[in-house]
């Protein structure tokens, strides 16, 4: 099975539904692209005219949603269409039909953009899951289709979750779970470094480790804010 066919699977069972933007993600626009105020907005980045944003890995729609929400243009691409289809779905049934067709099937190696698109680029969790090899190509292609001066927010697993230990980096083939047949790729800093490519400044890094607390079993994840150099 591809990669693709497991991830439509995944999809098609019901699962990776999330509607609620990501935490990390609400501190990103927050700091770098708006902030929400009680009479308005207080804009970090211009927004006149309107910018575009593309959530790289959108899923069924989440952080499109949350885009459009901020007053960005807002765009999706996952390489699920199963995904897509139910994305379009879900934003139409809730008052979303406008940018329902936004939300596009494609492969972030290969993105169906003009160069310097964008302004605004998020991607949660996607990048992470793919070989390295395709990684590489959508960092760079990412970079390609943001701006000079855009933003991104990434995030990227670590192997600091008990298993196999922060400075591991390498593919492993899920095993289990809804993820089954996946692959997680696991990044440390000079991973993360080499994928990047020279292309983006790091304007901030912060790694999370979430340990249960009466339980065995931990998940760390580094989340970056980059700005395209250029």
């Amino acid at each position: 099975m591809s990669l693709t066919d497991a991830w439509d699977a995944s999809y098609a069972r019901g699962e990776n539904h999330l509607f609620w933007p990501h935490e990390e993600i609400v501190r990103f626009a927050a700091q770098r692209v708006r902030r929400r105020r009680l009479d308005g907005w207080d804009d970090r980045i211009p927004f006149s005219p309107v910018p575009r944003a593309l959530d790289l890995g959108c899923g069924v729609g989440r952080h499109v949603e949350f885009l459009d929400q901020l007053g960005c243009e807002a765009w999706g691409i996952d390489h699920s269409a199963t995904a897509v289809a139910q994305g379009q779905r879900w934003l139409t049934a809730n008052g979303h039909a406008a940018i329902a067709p936004r939300l596009v099937q494609g492969d972030a190696t290969a993105m169906p953009w003009a160069d310097a698109h964008f302004a605004v680029v998020v991607s949660h969790g996607v990048l992470d899951s793919m070989p390295l090899a395709t990684a590489s190509a959508a960092f760079a292609e990412t970079a390609r289709v943001l701006a000079p001066g855009g933003l991104m927010y990434v995030d990227l697993v670590s192997g600091d979750d008990g298993q196999h230990g922060r400075e591991f980096s390498g593919e492993v083939t899920v095993a289990d779970g809804h993820e089954s047949g996946t692959i997680q790729l696991y990044f440390n800093w000079p991973l993360i470094e080499r994928c990047l490519g020279g292309r983006f400044d790091i304007l901030d890094a912060v790694h999370v480790l979430r340990a249960r607390a009466f339980a065995p079993g931990a998940a760390a994840r580094w989340h970056l804010h980059l700005r395209r150099r250029g």
